[in-house]
């Protein structure tokens, strides 16, 4: 049976998922979990920076695209990504019912597309510059299926586990 593009959003829509046009709802190939449950400022942060870590998966069948890499590093695949203003990480915290994206450290190179292989797990790190916020926080990142769909195709998100700022 197929089901047109249409109807898997307004069924996603009607699901309560986070669906919005233009974005495929979150997918759970990317399994990302923080190392801890709880970031402090007084004890997580460096020269009014948080810096939060988690352990991205890929637990799809198939490579993944996003622009989480160092553009220093010249490797296709890397070990360490970054959520860093602009790319495809960023850490979110939730406002009511919604969602607002926290401003991001920016990389001294920039950053640039790398490939997540599937069944590889990748360390990535978050810095918040201050001023300092506190809440629930999560980690959204987005990817693509093709290096050349990157910025242009339809995105597809995943989301962490929830963790809080204090």
């Amino acid at each position: 049976m197929r089901v047109s593009g249409l109807t898997f959003l307004a069924l996603s829509l009607a699901c309560g998922t986070e669906a919005s046009l233009g974005v495929v709802p979150a997918e759970g190939v990317l399994s990302t979990q923080t190392g801890s449950a709880v970031y402090d400022w007084n004890a997580n942060a460096v020269e009014g920076t948080l810096h939060i870590t988690a352990t991205v998966t890929n637990t799809g069948t198939v490579p993944v695209y996003a622009r989480l890499g160092d553009a220093f590093n010249a490797a296709e695949e890397q070990e360490t990504l970054f959520a860093a203003a602009s790319s495809d990480g960023r850490v979110e915290r939730q406002a009511g019912d919604t969602w607002l994206t926290l401003p991001g450290s920016y990389l001294v190179e920039g950053f640039k597309t790398v490939v997540l292989m599937p069944g590889r797990s990748y360390t990535l790190h978050a810095p918040i510059p201050g001023p300092q916020v506190t809440g629930i926080a999560r980690i959204r990142i987005t990817w693509f299926e093709d290096a050349d769909d990157v910025g242009t195709a339809t995105p597809h998100e995943d989301v962490s586990n929830i963790f809080e700022i204090r």
